[in-house]
């Protein structure tokens, strides 16, 4: 098991709840052909200003990208590469802990956690769509169907040291994009220093649909700023003297 103890409970929330009636009206057409993504639906009319026009020709993509075959054979390798004791490879993702749960932040929200720079050195544009694919469905698995889709993203570039320090980070690719639209972050702590990384943020930022979870970044030089924001018991133990949740990506890969 990826953990030692599973994450703690979680009860789910109503977000649709809280629509108005109009909203509610546009949520039922723009979801009539797709009732299983209508909270997934609702995410994307919302980060679009509840346009229909604007959503419909990209909701019905997005979801056969969700629905298309990941076969874990080409997910396995990338997560238990290296040998024990190595620094975890560069890559995203949900810190579920194998028995059925999800670590999450103070308010409930799934955690995904970039370990290092994923770099463009080392992921092709396809490879890493499908990888994207892959972490959403995840969080989707995790998300209540009268919950919105969304993520509490940590980069967590210390654990991996000045490894990643010369790479390049990837930049997303307009189907990436897309995805990123359908489950929002909250917030990114990022925590440690890469060159790259803030311009990266900065140019996303400029892209409207993305301005403003791309600019809902907290940069920080140590694990301090995750105080507050992840429970003790869903942080790493490297995170916090106590951390409890003890996530392995090697043995999360080998777990699937």
């Amino acid at each position: 098991m990826p953990t030692t103890r599973p994450a703690l409970p979680h009860a789910s929330r109503d977000d649709l709840a809280a629509l108005t009636p109009r909203q509610r009206t546009i949520l039922d057409r723009a979801s009539a052909d797709h009732p299983r993504y209508r909270a997934l639906i609702c995410s994307f009319l919302a980060a679009h200003c509840w346009d229909e026009e604007a959503v419909e020709d990209c909701v019905t993509p997005v979801i056969r990208l969700l629905e298309r075959p990941v076969p874990l054979a080409d997910i396995r390798p990338c997560l238990t590469h290296g040998a024990a004791g190595d620094p975890p490879p560069a890559l995203t993702v949900v810190l579920e802990d194998g028995h059925g749960g999800v670590a999450r932040d103070v308010h409930g929200v799934p955690l995904c956690v970039t370990f290092g720079v994923v770099a463009s050195e080392d992921w092709d544009a396809d490879r890493a769509l499908q990888w994207s694919v892959w972490v959403a469905r995840r969080v989707l698995a995790h998300t209540a169907p009268t919950e919105i889709p969304r993520t509490t993203n940590v980069i967590d570039l210390l654990c991996r040291g000045a490894l990643d320090h010369d790479k390049t980070p990837l930049m997303p690719t307009t189907k990436m994009l897309e995805l990123s639209t359908a489950l929002p972050a909250c917030k990114t702590y990022v925590c440690g220093a890469h060159p790259g990384l803030r311009a990266a943020f900065a140019a996303l930022a400029k892209i409207p649909v993305l301005g403003a979870y791309a600019r809902d970044v907290v940069f920080c030089d140590t694990y301090e700023c995750l105080r507050g924001v992840v429970p003790p018991e869903h942080m790493l133990p490297h995170w916090r003297k106590g951390g409890a949740f003890d996530f392995d990506v090697r043995a999360y890969g080998a777990s699937l």
